[in-house]
């Protein structure tokens, strides 16, 4: 995967060290620059679009629309929403994320397939809350669903993995 697009409002807070790719001398920075910083030291041949913006009805078209492939990684149920509306009208293919809070019971983070272009991955139950925060070894488990599932599709042209 050489071309990437990746678009974010926020910055980094100390809270999002614990699963995300970020390191404390980034808190504060823009998340898109941070994530930026980090990718092109792994692959300084990457290409990267970099939207620092809140990802909404207007520009979800125009931000993802020419990506072959999304994955939603959004915090707030209405935004993962958009997502996969806007992106299954466009007919991308697309991996969502839902369920990720809390600590324990992994096994229950499982790929559910919705149709042949739209994928959820998580436990589909365990919202964020004060008592539920989204620890690194869920997020990070969802994430790695993620990834494998844009990879089969992309190598492979199917994915032979979640349940209906």
């Amino acid at each position: 995967f050489e071309n990437l697009v990746i678009a974010d409002f926020d910055t980094v807070v100390p809270s999002n060290l614990n699963r995300q790719f970020y390191f404390t001398d980034q808190i504060g920075m823009m998340k898109t620059d941070a994530l930026a910083a980090n990718l092109l030291r792994i692959n300084p041949d990457v290409n990267l679009t970099m939207r620092r913006e809140r990802v909404d009805e207007r520009n979800v078209r125009e931000i993802f629309g020419g990506c072959d492939a999304v994955i939603e990684a959004f915090d707030v149920p209405e935004s993962k929403a958009l997502i996969a509306d806007a992106m299954m009208n466009e007919g991308i293919f697309t991996v969502c994320a839902s369920g990720l809070a809390g600590i324990g019971n992994s096994d229950d983070i499982v790929i559910r397939r919705v149709n042949n272009r739209l994928y959820v991955v998580g436990d589909m139950k365990k919202e964020v809350s004060a008592d539920n925060p989204p620890c690194a070894p869920r997020v990070a488990l969802a994430a790695a669903k993620q990834a494998d599932i844009v990879l089969e599709y992309v190598m492979t042209g199917e994915v032979r993995c979640g349940r209906r």
